[in-house]
């Protein structure tokens, strides 16, 4: 059954009084409403919440929107600890601070969303309105030139190929702070809503699958894998660190750190703008090989919160036990005689 479908008949069973019971609830991954942060924050998030570790993804879609801008990301669909419901995780690269549709420019807001910029990574999350958006919204700038610009090239560029490129590398507006962000929100539930129309607005290129059996990535691997990526280039660059970069990156990293996942081609207009291939850096190894370190340093941090958590627990108790003994003796006076002797 399509996810589509799966998701508006939930809604439907909702409404009804016979849906099924809720999943453990885990911030900016299973809510209600629509969760949004930055890739960066979004593994600070999932990483701190242990039940997040045992979701594990299932499939992941690489979609391109059939717009002028023909925008590309990803699509995750992770299941809950117990197996029975889905989360729909959209994860994409944008530029300047408009990174997806969810943007700051509409009235309307979405009660208890997680909303955070890039600038605002290092604080505490906070649960707070942000605007709603246009679901089938494009996410990446424009690749045309500016207006007044005119992009022929020289004469010794003469296809339609080497003029679309060159307009790109001699606009200005090509290269920005790249801005990678997250959104997501349980199967079924109205924060779904929106990200389930986006996604059926565009054309699938390629499918991961995860078959039971095999080792899947988890909500906490997946967050990993999308925060180093992101930091890897932090610059958004039309003609080689875009949306389209950032999805092919994480697609094929995956495909290659989970080797029972089964890939599904559907087309072949990956990282092609209006029929023209768009350069990206060559990143997977390099973003392999840093994810392998991330999760080693991730590890050490656990292992060295978890000592400091053990340390004051027992010097807690025996603060406590202390106290007790203090109380005891002032109860029959034995403090007293101590004193004076």
């Amino acid at each position: 059954m399509p996810t589509i479908v799966r998701h508006f008949l939930s809604r439907l069973l909702a409404g009804l009084g016979m849906s099924s019971q809720s999943p453990t609830q885990v911030d900016c991954l299973f809510q209600d409403t629509l969760g949004f942060c930055t890739a960066k924050l979004w593994e600070t998030i999932i990483r701190r919440d242990d039940n997040a570790s045992r979701c594990f993804v299932e499939k992941v879609i690489w979609h391109k929107q059939s717009s002028i801008v023909q925008h590309e990301f990803l699509e995750i669909n992770i299941l809950s600890v117990d197996g029975r419901h889905t989360s729909i995780v959209l994860a994409e690269r944008g530029k300047d601070h408009v990174p997806s549709d969810i943007t700051r420019q509409e009235s309307v807001t979405h009660p208890g969303t997680l909303s955070h910029t890039k600038n605002s990574v290092n604080k505490s999350p906070s649960i707070n309105p942000i605007p709603a958006v246009n679901p089938l919204a494009d996410s990446s700038p424009s690749l045309d030139p500016p207006a007044g610009m005119n992009p022929t090239p020289s004469a010794g560029l003469a296809t339609l190929n080497d003029n679309i490129l060159f307009s790109l590398r001699s606009c200005k507006l090509s290269i920005g702070e790249a801005d990678d962000v997250v959104s997501a929100a349980t199967l079924g539930t109205p924060g779904a809503t929106n990200l389930l129309l986006k996604c059926s607005a565009t054309a699938p290129l390629r499918t991961l699958t995860f078959p039971r059996g095999t080792t899947r990535p988890s909500a906490h691997d997946i967050s990993t894998l999308l925060a180093v990526t992101s930091n890897h280039i932090l610059v958004y660059n039309a003609m080689e660190s875009q949306c389209y970069w950032f999805s092919e990156t994480v697609f094929k990293a995956l495909k290659s750190l989970f080797v029972g996942a089964r890939e599904e081609i559907h087309s072949s207009r990956a990282g092609r703008w209006r029929g023209v291939s768009i350069p990206t850096a060559e990143s997977v190894e390099a973003i392999m090989a840093e994810w392998d370190q991330a999760l080693v340093e991730r590890d050490r941090a656990l292992v060295e919160v978890a000592a400091q958590s053990r340390a004051l627990a027992e010097a807690l108790a025996r603060q406590a036990q202390l106290e007790a003994q203090l109380n005891q003796r002032a109860g029959t006076g034995e403090g007293v005689v101590g004193f004076r002797r």
